[in-house]
């Protein structure tokens, strides 16, 4: 009977400490899925906002010259050294 005891307490403290180790996981699981959710609403938003303002356009990376006055060209390393 003690043995049959010790068994169930030992079950019993695997399963809260799987049970806790599930929660923590659902826990950083919401929070990726709210993270993930706030990012697809901003870029819905963000195409409504363009849709209803077509004039309005984001710059591409054809867009910025070699001048471009955000970019020293002297500390920016060739792309074929990566």
């Amino acid at each position: 009977m003690k043995r049959m005891i010790d068994h169930l307490k030992e079950q019993d403290a695997l399963l809260k400490r799987q049970m806790m180790e599930l929660r923590l996981e659902n826990q950083q699981l919401k929070s990726i899925n709210d993270h993930l959710r706030g990012k697809i609403m901003a870029k819905k938003m963000l195409d409504q906002y363009f849709e209803r303002h077509p004039d309005i356009r984001l710059p591409t990376m054809n867009d910025q010259t070699a001048s471009s006055p955000c970019v020293n060209n002297d500390d920016v390393e060739s792309v074929d050294s990566f």
